[in-house]
């Protein structure tokens, strides 16, 4: 199964990559009216580029020696400026089209009017200019009646004015997406936000009013996040101090053997009452098992169909019940993981609240049936690079933030922390959240 997604994957990427270096050829080299020379040189860079983000896929399966790493993080970099430049091209190129389409309506529209119901006194202007004045001034008398659509049209149809706006849109786009880029940049690999969440559920006991749930996700390490990330991630949970810390998935992007030592600081991670782990979908292209298998090493518990009672031992019985489950799709890769709350929740006690960790927020239908008061989710990046985020929208019923989704289950969703593909998160900073739990 692994491998038919793999297929899918790779198809489509190069039809995409294939049409969008395409469409910035077309658009920077050849409308751009540049000289054979440098066409050429920029076209065989143009290639270089379409030919690399393919290879940094296979490449961040192979090795992570640093300078590869370097020419990993470009590819994926370049990536995210296609997008951009591509999409500012598009909304240019969208503008231009609906202008000329209301310049085409507007120059029939006014055609009609010139010729089928102009007045008397205008149909006897047009005839003394034409018939009464000498034959070198008869012409002068021709424009009077031409529309502002017409004039657009033949300013459209100077070369020069061509010129000038494919050259303004090319800048256009490269400047923007160059800039978006860095911010974007920036704010996937420097700032990362830590917000509070106040949540309230109605079975949760009032002796564990204020309990700190760490929330990590979509960590993403990998060819362009390593260990230096790790340790800064732990850093910065442990600092949130909180009570409990869940790790909800798509922790890692390649196998065991090769990432292993830059995922390991995640041992590290301290809380009272446990650190948590359910599987998401990038596991499970990485190798499920064996990564389940590594973080019970590094002492995390995993939580696979399972639940266990948090509290009891620290408040005098009082507690109250944390369940996991595997991700939407891992019965496709493991049959033993496919999600299943039935199981999670079978010979629970109602009267305890239930929290339930499930990697994607469109497991919420599924977890629904064993009548949690909250999912704790991740998966989405909250969009990660806008307008993705619209298109994430369709895919899952919840983007980030905190849900009511019916009259007794909530649902939250946090951006995640990490980023995958382009290192760039736009209008969707990272987060390492921290719930805190109290009664109604």
């Amino acid at each position: 199964m692994r491998w038919i997604m793999g297929a899918i994957f790779a198809t489509m990427l190069t039809t995409v990559v294939t049409a969008g270096h395409y469409y910035l050829w077309r658009r920077y080299l050849y409308d751009t009216g540049l000289k054979s020379s440098w066409r050429r040189g920029l076209t065989v860079a143009l290639i270089g580029l379409g030919l690399l983000l393919p290879a940094v896929f296979i490449l961040s399966r192979v090795a992570l020696d640093v300078g590869m790493c370097f020419v990993i993080l470009a590819g994926f970099f370049w990536m995210g400026v296609l997008f951009y430049a591509v999409l500012i091209l598009g909304l240019w190129d969208g503008g231009r089209a609906i202008w000329r389409l209301k310049s085409f309506l507007s120059k029939n529209r006014v055609g009609k009017d010139v010729g089928g119901k102009q007045n008397d006194d205008t149909r006897a202007a047009v005839s003394v200019a034409s018939n009464c004045a000498p034959k070198e001034k008869r012409k002068e008398a021709l424009p009077n009646v031409i529309s502002p659509a017409q004039e657009n049209e033949i300013h459209l149809k100077n070369p020069d004015r061509r010129l000038f706006m494919a050259r303004t849109a090319a800048t256009t786009s490269l400047v923007g997406a160059g800039a978006i880029g860095m911010i974007g940049l920036r704010s996937a690999r420097v700032h990362v936000e830590t917000p509070e969440i106040p949540i309230s559920l109605e079975r949760f006991p009032k002796q564990m009013s204020g309990f700190r749930v760490a929330v990590l996700s979509d960590l993403h390490i990998g060819p362009t996040l390593r260990q230096s990330f790790t340790q800064r991630v732990v850093k910065m949970t442990n600092a949130l101090k909180p009570d409990m810390t869940v790790v909800i998935g798509d922790i890692v992007d390649g196998p065991v053997s090769l990432i292993g030592d830059d995922v390991k600081p995640l041992g590290g991670l301290k809380a009272p009452y446990g650190v948590f782990f359910v599987t998401g979908n990038h596991e499970y292209y990485s190798g499920a098992v064996e990564w389940v298998e590594f973080m019970k090493r590094i002492g995390m518990r995993v939580l696979m169909n399972e639940r266990v009672r948090i509290g009891e031992k620290n408040t005098k019985g009082v507690g109250f019940d944390l369940a996991g489950v595997g991700d939407k799709r891992a019965g496709m890769f493991v049959k033993s993981h496919a999600q299943d709350i039935n199981k999670a929740v079978k010979g629970r006690d109602e009267s305890r609240e239930l929290v339930v960790l499930a990697h994607q927020p469109s497991q919420i239908p599924h977890v629904e049936k064993g009548r949690p008061g909250l999912q704790i989710s991740g998966h989405t990046h909250g969009g990660q690079i806008w307008p993705w985020t619209y298109a994430v929208r369709l895919a899952e019923p919840y983007l980030c933030g905190l849900y009511k989704h019916n009259e007794r289950t909530q649902i939250f969703v946090t951006r995640g922390v990490g980023y995958w593909g382009p290192p760039i998160r736009f209008l969707a900073p990272a987060e390492i959240p921290c719930l805190v739990l109290s009664s109604t």
